[in-house]
């Protein structure tokens, strides 16, 4: 069976190769929707499945000379704020939301596939989070949830929301490994000889040992350094390729000459810091080199390759992110939000086509009189996206944004009750996990 479609034709991911007998027939699976919940229109009562996958998305069913129908409906509400986010652990995906009401349990799909129907629900209103690793980079995975009521009746299914997993690391068999995100270069041992042999050194030191010895091998700078960290709740760690790297600091190349600082990375916990690198008690850790091109923002008024897409948004050209214009967020502590909050205004956000911004925490936007909607699929970074995007030397956080220098919330999660959040301007570099009702700035982002 081959298919297209008005946009696409014949072009579909993986075939649906399949033999039926002369008592099924070929079906188009379907997520039943609360009415209206897509468009904000009561047009349709289902969705059709479309992950770009024939194999998932078709079914064979017996042969009914009725149609099939959608789930009936119990009454519970759809969940409507399932965020979906690339986990800096590499091949893998974090899922958050939270429940309209008391729920039991909770039904995850993935493709349309449940992969997970034994959550311990918490209490109403409270964040919840599940992580999908084992994924495959480049592709494009597609999520959706509904849960069980006290009494056991079935809610909505929720919109799905799709996501691509960040690709990991590949052994080159020499002695080096390729991170396939940032196309960087590493030795995978700690202890190479490019390193020092892993010993610990000052940051002028190490800086001045590579210009002597190895043109071809440079100190990462922090970006780069806390790209290897997995950022794992469960177990943070050094990717688990690498040999020999201690849980400690370790210099970047990352510095502040009038200030006398050099940023540290934490292989213990993936906290980023500056520590003194020059004069009396200056510090001495081992340090990392690596190949490629720098990822931007790592030394002083490093430029960005960016484009200004004219609407309120820019698109990073490193990442191919498409970032919101930061002038909404507001530099006074009292409007700085907790995490829940900044979680709440990222799925509740929307820009219009007038280039205006409509919602909040607390209610959905809508664009019905500024000329209809133009994004809204904002979520917020996890905490290497928003590392990257912070400017070294700079109060903003992308030349043209109009961000403020203080902490950013991410929706990577640290433990139960802290999420990392990660500093701007004057706090550039500076990355460590957060109580969740602690206040910060959002920067939000959506994929393209």
């Amino acid at each position: 069976v081959a298919w297209g479609s008005s946009t696409n034709p014949f072009v579909e991911g993986t075939a649906f190769i399949q033999s039926p007998n002369d008592q099924q027939n070929l079906i188009r699976k379907v997520f039943p929707l609360e009415a209206g919940s897509q468009t904000g229109q009561a047009t349709s009562s289902v969705q059709y499945q479309d992950t770009n996958n024939n194999s998932v998305d078709f079914e064979l069913a017996a042969t009914s000379t009725q149609q099939a129908l959608p789930e009936p409906s119990s009454g519970l509400p759809a969940i409507t704020n399932l965020m979906a986010i690339p986990s800096p652990k590499r091949l893998a995906v974090d899922l958050l939301w939270t429940c309209p009401t008391s729920a039991s349990a909770y039904i995850i799909t993935m493709d349309g596939q449940a992969i997970s129907q034994n959550l311990n629900p918490k209490p109403m209103g409270e964040v919840e989070f599940f992580h999908v690793d084992n994924l495959q980079d480049n592709i494009e995975y597609s999520f959706a949830i509904k849960y069980t009521g006290q009494t056991g009746e079935t809610s909505l299914v929720s919109d799905s929301v799709s996501v691509k997993a960040w690709p990991g690391f590949v052994d080159n068999s020499d002695g080096t490994v390729l991170d396939l995100r940032t196309n960087l270069t590493w030795h995978k041992d700690a202890n190479a000889i490019e390193n020092m042999a892993g010993a610990s050194t000052t940051q002028y030191e190490a800086d001045l040992f590579l210009k002597d010895n190895f043109s071809d091998w440079r100190l990462a700078n922090f970006k780069e350094l806390a790209s290897l960290f997995n950022y794992d709740f469960s177990a943070p760690s050094v990717w688990k390729g690498f040999e020999n790297a201690v849980p400690g600091q370790y210099w970047s190349k990352s510095l502040w000459e009038e200030n006398f600082n050099a940023w540290a990375v934490d292989f213990s916990n993936g906290n980023v810091n500056y520590e003194h690198f020059w004069g009396q008690g200056q510090s001495q850790f081992p340090f990392l080199t690596a190949q490629g091109q720098e990822l931007p923002g790592g030394m002083i008024n490093d430029d960005f390759d960016f484009t200004d897409n004219g609407d309120g948004t820019v698109t990073d050209n490193t990442t191919g992110l498409i970032w919101l214009n930061a002038g909404f967020a507001v530099v006074d502590d009292s409007a700085r939000l907790s995490w829940l909050n900044a979680f709440h205004y990222a799925n509740n956000i929307t820009l219009c086509n007038d280039g205006t911004l409509q919602g909040n925490s607390w209610a959905q936007g809508d664009c019905n009189n500024n000329g209809g909607v133009k994004y809204d699929d904002w979520r917020l970074p996890n905490v290497q996206e928003m590392m990257e995007i912070t400017k070294l030397g700079w109060s903003e956080i992308l030349p043209w944004m109009s961000g403020y220098s203080f902490y950013y919330w991410t929706g990577t999660k640290a433990n139960s009750d802290n999420f990392w959040w990660v500093g701007n301007g004057y706090n550039t570099g500076v990355i460590y996990p957060n109580s969740k009702d602690s206040r910060a700035n959002i920067q939000l982002v959506r994929d393209p």
